[in-house]
């Protein structure tokens, strides 16, 4: 369900992934994994959320040269829902919107 893409998905960003970028009001995950980062694609599809991948890169760290993998995660956006639930003469108050 989309509830449970949304949970899992935001229990994943928890661990590799940055808390959201405010200006692009976006999240980003860390893998070292291909296939992980192909199904943390899938996930947020499910979720309802926007997504890209990015990589390989490489990544010099202690364990040697692994190639890397950058999945954003964006918020997806509805404005026809959104002006259903507040008309857009209040969207100037609303902070998630500037």
């Amino acid at each position: 369900s989309v509830r449970q893409a949304k949970i899992l998905l935001s229990a994943l960003l928890l661990g590799d992934g940055t808390d959201k970028i405010e200006k692009e009001k976006r999240s980003t995950y860390y893998t070292c994994s291909e296939r992980l980062a192909n199904d943390i694609v899938s996930l947020g599809f499910l979720a309802n959320k926007t997504t890209n991948k990015n990589g390989p890169y490489k990544c010099n760290n202690r364990f040697g040269t692994r190639p890397m993998f950058q999945v954003n995660i964006k918020e997806r956006e509805n404005p026809k829902l959104r002006r259903q639930y507040m008309p857009k003469r209040y969207w100037n108050h609303l902070t998630e919107l500037k």
